[in-house]
């Protein structure tokens, strides 16, 4: 058997040991999504209030704990005024510790495209899954991002919705 052959029969056989091992009350979320409306602060002054729209997919694997993901996009502004497109990626361990309260801590990455390129993000975010249909969570966080020269604060607000 060739080596990529291997590695690929090796990816496969390891993502069937994975599916294996999900509880049977796993739930799985695809299509979620969040509005949030945040607050950027940099150190050199730099200040934006804008909007963002993410898609959040969510594996619970109990009452207690999940995973979920965060693709976002969002419009933001330097401090010559001029408006620019930023994205990230995050991956999010939940613990709900009373419950529908939670916390959930992510790791990932933003780019502003041109203007200060790709940097890791990490956020911590309180939630409170609202278990209504349509409206499903509330959450409030705070992200770093690791911009090189002028790191950023991100203070964000969202609302979550599933279909």
């Amino acid at each position: 058997m060739g080596s990529s052959l291997r590695r690929a029969f090796g990816a496969g056989l390891a993502l069937l040991l994975v599916l294996a091992a999900l509880p049977a009350r796993a739930d799985v979320t695809l299509l979620g999504f969040q509005v949030q409306l945040i607050g950027l602060k940099q150190s050199d002054g730099g200040e934006v209030y804008s909007g963002e729209v993410d898609w959040i997919p969510e594996l619970d694997f109990n009452d207690y704990f999940g995973v979920r993901g965060e693709l976002g996009l969002a419009l933001l502004k330097n401090t010559f005024g001029d408006r620019f497109l930023s994205t990230h990626y995050q991956l999010f361990p939940q613990l709900m510790i009373f419950g529908p309260l939670g916390i959930e801590a992510g790791f990932g990455f933003e780019t502003w495209y041109g203007n200060g390129g790709n940097a890791p993000l990490v956020t911590g975010n309180l939630i409170l899954k609202l278990g209504i249909p349509i409206l499903t969570r509330i959450s409030f966080g705070y992200s770093r991002f690791f911009l090189s020269g002028d790191p950023a604060n991100e203070y964000k607000l969202g609302v979550g919705i599933t279909f």
